[in-house]
C-alpha cells in the first residue's frame, strides 16, 4: 500500500535523505500515469526500495543502470546501491525489487511485455541510442503501458554541459570550479574557443580536459530540445505530453548569440523536459 504521508512530508523526508528532486517526480508520475500496484522498470537508476515499494507502493520495481557512464566521466559510481543482481535473474516478481547493470538501448528480450511502467529521471541526456533505447522500452512495455521520463540538465541550457566537480588529471584528482564555465559557454564558443579562453587560467592541460568533458565525452549526448522531440515523436510510442521544465531563459543578447550559433535551435531556456509516452492496447509480447 502507498504511504499515508502528505505529499509534503515525502518530499521533505527524502531530500533530508539526499534525494532532493525524485520524490517530486515521482509524485508527478504517480499523479499524471500511476504507480501503486505497477510493475515497474526504472531506467538509468537505482531508487530505494523503501521509496518505490513503500511510499509509493509499486507492485514491483526493476532498476538498471549503465556503469559505463561513471567510466566516461571519470567517477566511482555514487550514492549506496542495493545489491546487484545478474541480468539473467530477469525482471522483478510481483511485490521484489531488482537492481542490474543493463544499458537501455541494450535490455534483453527476456524483458520484452514484462511492465506497465517504465520511469526515468535524468538519464536520456545521456544516452548515445536514444532511438534503440525508445525501441527497447516500448517493447518491454505491454500494451497499454506508459514511459514517464524527466531528462536534466538538457545540453542547450544554462548548465547543459554537465561538467563534473572533479576529473583525473594524470593520474590525480583534481577539482573543477563551476564557476569557470558561465552559463551558456558550452554552446557560445566552439572547443578551440573554449580551450583558449580556458588555457590562460588553467593551463593547457586542465583547459584540455574540460574542453574533452563538455563538448567531446560520451557521457551526455548533447541533444537540442527539437532533436529530442523528434526522437520521441518518431518512436513507437503515442506521445502523451511533451512539457518543459526548469525554466531560466536567457538574456535577449545571449538567446540571439545562440540562435546564431545553432541555426534552427530556439529552446534553450529550459533545464529539462518531461515526456510521458504510451504503448498502444494489443497484443502482449509476453507469454
Amino acid at each position: 500500500m502507498p504511504s499515508a504521508q502528505t505529499d509534503a512530508e515525502i518530499e521533505r523526508h527524502w531530500k533530508a535523505r539526499g534525494f532532493p528532486y525524485h520524490a517530486s517526480f515521482l509524485i508527478a508520475c504517480r499523479d499524471m500515469v500511476g504507480i501503486a500496484g505497477k510493475a515497474v522498470l526504472e531506467v538509468g537508476g537505482a531508487l530505494p526500495p523503501e521509496l518505490v515499494l513503500r511510499t509509493f507502493g509499486a507492485g514491483a520495481w526493476t532498476a538498471i543502470e549503465d556503469p559505463a557512464y561513471y567510466d566516461q566521466h571519470g567517477q566511482a559510481m555514487i550514492g549506496d546501491r542495493p545489491a546487484l543482481e545478474p541480468l539473467s535473474a530477469g525482471p522483478a516478481a510481483t511485490g521484489a525489487y531488482r537492481y542490474m547493470h543493463c544499458a537501455a538501448e541494450f535490455l534483453p528480450d527476456a524483458f520484452d511485455g514484462r511492465f506497465d511502467l517504465a520511469f526515468s529521471i535524468a538519464a536520456f541526456e545521456h544516452f548515445a541510442r536514444l532511438p534503440l533505447a525508445l525501441d527497447r522500452l516500448h517493447a518491454a512495455l505491454r500494451p497499454g503501458g506508459k514511459l514517464f521520463a524527466l531528462f536534466s540538465p538538457v545540453w542547450p541550457c544554462r548548465t547543459g554541459h554537465h561538467l563534473p566537480e572533479s576529473t583525473v588529471l594524470d593520474g590525480k584528482a583534481v577539482r573543477l570550479d563551476p564557476a569557470l564555465l558561465k552559463p551558456w559557454d558550452h554552446l557560445l564558443y566552439a572547443p578551440p574557443e573554449l580551450f583558449a579562453l580556458l588555457a590562460p587560467t588553467v593551463g593547457r592541460a586542465l583547459a584540455a580536459e574540460i574542453v574533452r568533458l563538455v563538448h567531446h565525452a560520451p557521457h551526455i549526448n548533447r541533444l537540442f530540445v527539437e532533436d529530442y522531440v523528434a526522437y520521441l515523436t518518431g518512436s513507437p510510442f503515442a506521445v502523451d505530453d511533451i512539457r518543459m521544465v526548469f525554466p531560466s531563459p536567457p538574456p535577449p543578447e545571449i538567446q540571439q548569440a545562440l540562435e546564431a550559433r545553432h541555426p534552427g535551435h530556439r529552446e534553450f531556456g529550459f533545464g529539462g523536459m518531461v515526456a510521458i509516452l504510451s504503448r498502444a492496447p494489443g497484443p502482449s509480447a509476453a507469454a
